[in-house]
């Protein structure tokens, strides 16, 4: 997006340093725990991106709070997350507990575990609310946010070339998709142990997930939210 618009100044937030980026004229990196503040003036900036934050933001209310506070009236907030668990296919406001029993009882323990952490792991779908004028997250004399539209788009979480799950991603993206869903089940490891679960049961649970959904007739979907709203 930098390069694409030269002409306007990016800041982007992380609260730790995970990769180098490459040094561009109109992006200033920063690193710090913004989920608690954003050392940013008021009415300061035109557009603020929330992508994947949720598991690391433990009071998502006060992260939005803030982002009203630094946006300036007309701003634009732009949410991108996922709600973490996998979606029967046939029904997508339904845990796909038909089709991936082990999927689902991986995710029952690592919803567990982020609402102990004091995270929710239904945040997604309470976003547009908590965005609204009528929301109680807003003070005397804030107005909050409008034109808030909330579009949910589903994706395979193991698309299989020559199955119908595949017309939902491009052939060029699948083989990523794939390797992402391996690598993040996972990386869910220190979640399970953290859970409680025995270091070998964490094992055979993230091996069954993976063998599970490698099979063609589970296919089950991962939902993503993409959140937008004006503030007033």
């Amino acid at each position: 997006m930098a390069v694409a618009f030269p002409r306007i100044e990016f800041l982007t937030l992380d609260v730790v340093p995970l990769i180098g980026h490459i040094p561009r004229h109109n992006v200033t990196f920063e690193v710090y725990d913004f989920t608690r503040k954003l050392l940013l003036e008021d009415g300061s900036q035109d557009i603020v991106f929330l992508n994947g934050a949720l598991e690391i933001v433990r009071d998502y209310r006060t992260l939005l709070h803030e982002v009203y506070r630094v946006l300036r009236p007309g701003g634009l907030i732009h949410f991108s997350d996922f709600n973490p668990n996998f979606w029967d296919p046939e029904d997508t406001t339904t845990p796909a507990r038909r089709t991936n029993p082990r999927g689902c009882e991986y995710f029952d323990v690592v919803r567990g575990r982020l609402s102990a952490m004091g995270i929710d792991p239904n945040t997604c779908d309470k976003v547009p609310e908590w965005l609204a004028p009528g929301s109680d997250l807003w003070s005397e004399g804030e107005k909050g946010f409008q034109d808030i539209r909330s579009d949910i788009r589903t994706y395979p979480a193991y698309p299989h070339d020559g199955f119908p799950c595949m017309g939902q991603v491009g052939t060029e993206i699948s083989m990523y998709i794939r390797h992402l869903f391996v690598q993040s089940t996972g990386d869910g490891l220190g979640l399970l142990k953290d859970a409680g679960m025995a270091h070998d049961d964490a094992c055979r649970l993230i091996e069954d997930v993976i063998e599970e959904m490698k099979q063609p007739e589970r296919c089950s979907l991962i939902k993503l939210y993409r959140i937008y709203a004006t503030k007033i």
